[in-house]
């Protein structure tokens, strides 16, 4: 009986049991009850690795060499040390609409605000059209400059730190989504409100609309007539 332990890159492993019935034949058992979610996580610990390389480089103070992810055909994610105490992780993100340039705007003017009012929040930048000085000389930067907008996210020792690293990850990782998902409510709820005002106007006209029908006539005696 052969034991082997599928790390599937975390650090709980997944244990798979091959039994030998011939020379030719094996039989796989695994625990099916923890595969499941070591698998929806395989995404997120394979672009985990360059995020642990970073920090590391961070933390040791050693040569990091900016790392490109382009997880999408016209996006993509940059990571870079800045010193011994910070690094900068720069989004381009491409917006289809021009509406959702706006929406976008407006949405990360509150995280640049909210870091007036809270202590220990990475600092947020946001430029369209114009790639940060960082990424000068990058050629992919250069290309999506065009049309992308660019998010920059400067994390500092207690955004990296082993107690705190893994959550960093997981937020920074799924901010693209998190920031779409806030632009489609927004956009959901000001349809929603354009669609009640549109409503109430037709109450209002409706109930301006002149009633059909012949009235009494009056003359100035006070006889009563009927126009033929």
């Amino acid at each position: 009986m052969l034991l082997f332990n599928l790390m599937l890159l975390t650090q709980a492993p997944i244990k798979v049991i091959f039994l030998s019935l011939s020379s030719f034949s094996r039989i796989c058992q695994l625990n099916l009850a923890e595969l499941p979610n070591k698998l929806s996580l395989l995404k997120r610990h394979i672009l985990a690795a360059p995020f642990y390389s970073l920090f590391d480089a961070v933390e040791k103070d050693t040569k990091f060499d900016m790392v490109s992810l382009e997880y999408r055909d016209d996006e993509a994610l940059y990571l870079k040390k800045i010193d011994k105490e910070s690094c900068i992780v720069i989004f381009s993100i491409s917006f289809k609409d021009a509406d959702d340039v706006v929406f976008a705007k407006v949405f990360l003017q509150e995280f640049q605000d909210a870091r007036k009012a809270l202590r220990g929040v990475p600092a947020v930048t946001y430029s369209q059209k114009e790639a940060p000085g960082e990424l000068k000389g990058v050629k992919s930067a250069e290309r999506l400059s065009q049309t992308n907008g660019f998010v920059s996210f400067v994390l500092f020792k207690n955004h990296i730190d082993a107690k705190n690293r893994d959550r960093t990850i997981d937020n920074i990782q799924t901010f693209r989504n998190y920031l779409h998902y806030h632009i489609k409510c927004s956009k959901g709820f000001l349809h929603q409100r354009m669609r009640n005002r549109v409503s109430s106007l037709l109450l209002v006209l409706n109930r301006a609309k002149m009633e059909l029908g012949e009235k009494e006539k009056k003359t100035i005696q006070g006889k009563t007539f009927q126009r033929k």
